[in-house]
């Protein structure tokens, strides 16, 4: 993730103080008021500053980064019910859905292609 130094008031090191929130607080509710509270800063402002600097709206990090954790879960051979609650969600089907937006497949297709060498994901 690659993100401007040029921020006034220390705006980078507000986005790495929220990545690195985020990275600590994967497996749990995080929301932008807390990641904003954490940075202390208004949460509209880290909103507009974390899609500027990165191009991607705060809550499509939190996701990117549950679902690289969950992909790692998951070749480690944890259950899919196990990796979902272990990277934050709550439902199986609202993660099978992020999880299949970001991998072009499901949790399930994900873990056959790493049992059996040569399938490749789309």
């Amino acid at each position: 993730m690659v993100y401007s130094a040029e921020w006034p008031g220390g705006g980078h090191q507000a986005l790495a103080a929220a990545m690195g929130y985020v990275g600590r607080h994967c497996g749990e509710r995080i929301t932008l008021e807390a990641v904003a509270r954490h940075v202390h800063l208004n949460k509209t402002y880290l909103s507009h500053l974390f899609v500027c600097a990165t191009g991607q709206r705060l809550s499509a990090y939190i996701n990117r980064m549950r679902i690289e954790r969950s992909m790692t879960y998951l070749a480690q051979g944890l259950p899919i019910f196990e990796v979902m609650e272990r990277v934050g969600f709550e439902d199986q089907s609202y993660f099978t859905k992020v999880f299949r937006a970001y991998t072009q497949c499901t949790p399930a297709q994900y873990r056959r292609t790493l049992q059996k060498p040569g399938l490749e994901l789309h």
